[in-house]
């Protein structure tokens, strides 16, 4: 069987942008298998085919993953991968509903739960790291991180906000 590795990077407010990429990929003969380390996207060549994915965010260690699972396969959806606690779904464009979260409140849902259990734990993070450096005296290194995290978790926080705002 054919294969090939992609490296694509995309934001945790991605995921719209990262389903499309991988439904257009299918339509070009290459079906995704797994993605490894977040960046690196591995495909077999397959039929083309019309075929939406969808990406949720659920907890890798959560204790109903089975019957989450199944819940999703009995509406036609198809488990593909899970990558850092997103979970990849497809299914032929035909098939009934062709979004896992159909109303406003299911999406922004999904949306403030990456926010809490991803942004809010990365921008805690951030500021210990800053204590901790500032704590030591390290006011070059303290430096170096806000000018690099800061406009990171800007941007991130402008991107939850529009999707909140547009779901």
């Amino acid at each position: 069987m054919e294969t090939k590795t992609e490296c694509k990077v995309f934001f945790i407010t991605d995921f719209n942008q990262q389903a499309c990429y991988l439904s257009d990929m299918h339509k070009k003969g290459w079906k995704l298998v797994k993605i490894s380390w977040s960046l690196f996207y591995h495909f077999e060549k397959c039929e083309p085919e019309d075929v939406v994915y969808q990406v949720d965010f659920k907890e890798s260690k959560n204790k109903d993953r089975e019957s989450y699972l199944r819940m999703y396969e009995d509406y036609g959806w198809e488990f593909v991968t899970s990558c850092q606690n997103f979970v990849i779904f497809r299914k032929a464009a035909v098939k009934g509903d062709l979004e896992i979260y159909g109303d406003r409140e299911s999406k922004v849902e999904f949306v403030k739960t990456i926010i809490q259990r991803r942004y809010l734990l990365s921008l805690g993070l951030y500021f210990i790291l800053i204590g901790v450096n500032l704590n030591e005296h390290h006011y070059v290194l303290t430096l170096i991180l806000s000018a690099i995290y800061i406009p990171l978790l800007l941007l991130t926080g402008y991107r939850f906000y529009r999707l909140v705002k547009n779901n």
